[in-house]
């Protein structure tokens, strides 16, 4: 996958996070398993293109039915910061959250993540931080 993190319409981050209109791009590179579970791959060469960093694994399903089909699944990460970036934008360590539509047996072109954030220290909700493509890796 190709993680574009940066603001996004109708997020509800912080206004300051992202304001600058830049973003962040990282490489993730794992595996779909038959158990129900996201296998990272941790020697995928992405080139230039910087990993998230320290990812653990995570689980996937799908919900609905086709043509409204939907493969959620989520992955713990190690997070990064504004100053790394450069930018405005940074990521706390913890679950990022991808969702994307299915064509039959595929994933669409890609789709979105967000992550969970407390409001007032007592609700939780998720808020949107960017989208991602995809390619599949051939054996």
């Amino acid at each position: 996958l190709t993680l574009n993190f940066g603001r996004e319409k109708g997020t509800w981050m912080d206004a300051k996070w992202g304001a600058s209109g830049r973003r962040v791009k990282r490489g993730l590179a794992f595996e779909f398993r038959a158990d129900g579970k996201v296998q990272p791959m941790e020697s995928h060469p992405f080139g230039l293109l910087p990993t998230l960093k320290d990812v653990q694994g995570g689980e996937w399903r799908v919900e609905g039915e086709f043509p409204g089909e939907k493969v959620k699944f989520w992955v713990d990460h190690g997070g990064f910061s504004p100053e790394e970036t450069g930018c405005d934008i940074g990521i706390e360590p913890g679950r990022l959250f991808l969702s994307a539509n299915t064509m039959g047996g595929s994933l669409g072109k890609g789709g979105g993540m967000s992550i969970e954030q407390f409001r007032f220290y007592v609700r939780r909700e998720r808020r949107m931080v960017g989208v991602f493509t995809h390619k599949q890796i051939k054996d």
